[in-house]
C-alpha cells in the first residue's frame, strides 16, 4: 500500500471517530432531565354522600406542593348518576369531562357538585370522578378517583334528622405525642344542610387548657363548635398534649356533645374519655447520686466529659447569689454541686428536678467541682417549694472542702468589716472569735448593696467559690 492509500485510510478512521464522539455527546445533551418540581394531585377523599335536597358539595383535589407553573388537568365523569338530571357541576362538564385550569402557586383545587331532584331516578345514584390528562408540571397521584352518592331524602328534609356520636368512646395517648390524637364523631343518616355540633370539655381538676393540653379547633371556656357539611360521614377534632416536663401523673379529659343544631341529633354515645399518660418519669436505676457524680472527679485528671445519658435528681438550693444567670446549685441526700447551663437557667429555688447531664463537662470552677455546658435546662420537675435543711457546721469545717455545693449554717459569727458603710457586695470576712472565713455576694443578689450588719449573726448559705459561704435569701439566711 502506497503513502496516499495509507493517508486516505487514516483520514477515514479519524472522521469515523469524530462522528462517533459527536453522536455520544449529542446523546448526552439530548437526554431528558427528570422534572423534580412536578405537583402531584390527588382527590382529598375517596367518597362522599349528597342528599338530593342538600347544599352543593365540594370535591376537593389536594396538591403535594404549590404549582410550579400554570397548567391544567381533566376530570372525567362516569357512574349511573345522570348529568343535568341527578346533578350538575361547576365548572360545567363538556361531553362528560371537566377541565380545571391552574395558576402558578395554586395549592389546591375543587369542583362543586349540586344535586338535582328527579322523581324518576332510583333512590340512590353515584357519579365517579377520575383525574386524567395532567399538563406539564403536574402529575397524578395514587387517589385519582372519588365518588359522590346522590341519594333521595327520607321524607321531608328535617323530618328524620341524622344522628351523631363518638366512635370509639375512649383512647389513651402519651403527653410526648406532640402531633396529638384525632377524635372522631360518626354520622348516621343524611345531613341536608350545614349543621353545628358543640363539644364541651371537662378536664381532671388541676389540669388546665393551654398548660397541659390544647385542641384544634381552639376551645373557648372549655367549649368549641364543629361544622357538619352535607356529604360528611364523620367529623373530627384534635387534642394535643403539652409536654410540661413536670411529673404530675396521668389525667383524663371528658368530651361531651353539649348541643346540636336542628338538623342533627345525638346518638347513644354522647361522651368520650381521653387519657393523657405521663411520660416524664425516669427509671430509678438510671439515676445517679450527686456523691457518685462528685466521685467521678477523682477518676480524671483535669476536665472530663459525659458522653452518654447521666441522670441526677435533687432540689435546687440557689437563687440569685450565684456566678451568673446560667448557674444553679443542686443538692440531694448525698451532697451538692454547682451546675452551669449553656443558656439561662429554668429550674428555680425549691424545684425538685431530674436532669440529664449528657454532653456536660466536669471542671473545677472557682475552686469547686462543677458541671458546665449542661444542655438539659428544663429537666423533669418532680415538685416545687421543697426546702433543704442546712447542716450546722463550724468555720473550720467550712474550710475543709467537705461541704462544697451544700447548704450549711454557721452561728455566732461577726463581720470584721462591718463599719456601717461597707455592704455585702464582694468578699467579706467573718469570724467566730477564733477562726476566719469568707462570705461571697455577687452583684446579682438583691441584698448586695445592703450595709453589713454588726454584732453576732447566724448565716445560712451554700458553700461555693473557694469554700466561701454564699447566702441566697437575706430575710431567711441572715439572722441576728
Amino acid at each position: 500500500m502506497d503513502c496516499n492509500s495509507l493517508l486516505s485510510l487514516f483520514l477515514i478512521i479519524l472522521l469515523g471517530l469524530t462522528f462517533w464522539a459527536c453522536s455520544e455527546e449529542d446523546d448526552i445533551v439530548n437526554e431528558p432531565v427528570p422534572n423534580t418540581s412536578q405537583t402531584i394531585v390527588n382527590f382529598a377523599v375517596a367518597s362522599q354522600t349528597l342528599p338530593e335536597s342538600g347544599e352543593p358539595l365540594k370535591v376537593n383535589i389536594a396538591f403535594d406542593r404549590p404549582a410550579s407553573t400554570s397548567g391544567s388537568f381533566s376530570i372525567r365523569l362516569s357512574g349511573d348518576a345522570v348529568y343535568a338530571q341527578n346533578f350538575h357541576t361547576s365548572p360545567t362538564a363538556t361531553e362528560g369531562v371537566v377541565t380545571l385550569n391552574m395558576e402558578k402557586g395554586q395549592t389546591a383545587a375543587f369542583i362543586t357538585v349540586t344535586p338535582l331532584k328527579d322523581e324518576s331516578s332510583p333512590d340512590s345514584t353515584a357519579v365517579v370522578f377520575t383525574l386524567e390528562n395532567p399538563s406539564a408540571g403536574f402529575k397524578l397521584g395514587n387517589q385519582i378517583t372519588s365518588s359522590v352518592g346522590v341519594v333521595k331524602d327520607a321524607g321531608n328534609p328535617g323530618e328524620d334528622p341524622a344522628t351523631i356520636g363518638f366512635d370509639p368512646d375512649s383512647i389513651s395517648v402519651s403527653e410526648s405525642v406532640t402531633t396529638g390524637v384525632e377524635i372522631s364523631l360518626r354520622l348516621q343518616g343524611i345531613v341536608a344542610h350545614t349543621e353545628i355540633v358543640t363539644i364541651d370539655i371537662l378536664p381532671t381538676e388541676g389540669f388546665v387548657y393551654g398548660t397541659n393540653y390544647r385542641t384544634d379547633p381552639i376551645a373557648v371556656q372549655n367549649s368549641f363548635n364543629l361544622e357538619v357539611n352535607p356529604g360528611m360521614e364523620a367529623i373530627k377534632f384534635r387534642v394535643i398534649p403539652i409536654n410540661d416536663k413536670l411529673l404530675s401523673g396521668d389525667f383524663t379529659l371528658q368530651f361531651s356533645i353539649a348541643n346540636t343544631s336542628d338538623g342533627i341529633i345525638t346518638g347513644t354515645q354522647t361522651s368520650f374519655i381521653l387519657k393523657i399518660e405521663e411520660d416524664d418519669s425516669i427509671d430509678p436505676i438510671a439515676l445517679h447520686t450527686i456523691a457518685d457524680l462528685r466521685n467521678k472527679f477523682e477518676n480524671h485528671e483535669g476536665d472530663w466529659y459525659l458522653s452518654t445519658d447521666y441522670y441526677i435528681e435533687g432540689i435546687v438550693t440557689s437563687e440569685s447569689n450565684v456566678t451568673d444567670e446560667r448557674t444553679i446549685y443542686i443538692q440531694d441526700l448525698t451532697g451538692g454541686i454547682m451546675l452551669v447551663f449553656t443558656a439561662p437557667k429554668l429550674p428555680q429555688k425549691g424545684d425538685k428536678v431530674q436532669l440529664n447531664l449528657k454532653d456536660a463537662e466536669g471542671n473545677m470552677v472557682n475552686g469547686q467541682k462543677a458541671l458546665t455546658g449542661v444542655t438539659n435546662r428544663a429537666g423533669i420537675v418532680l415538685g416545687r417549694n421543697f426546702e433543704v435543711e442546712p447542716e450546722l457546721i463550724t468555720l473550720e469545717q467550712l474550710h475543709s472542702g467537705n461541704y462544697q455545693g451544700k447548704r450549711v449554717r454557721v452561728q455566732q459569727v461577726t463581720f470584721t468589716t462591718a463599719d456601717g458603710i461597707n455592704n455585702w457586695f464582694g468578699t467579706q470576712r467573718m469570724s467566730d472569735g477564733g477562726r476566719f472565713a469568707f462570705v461571697t455576694t455577687y452583684a446579682t443578689a438583691d441584698f448586695s448593696e445592703q450595709v453589713l450588719p454588726a454584732g453576732k449573726l447566724t448565716i445560712t448559705g451554700i458553700v461555693g467559690d473557694w469554700n466561701r459561704l454564699q447566702p441566697q435569701n437575706y430575710l431567711y439566711d441572715v439572722v441576728r
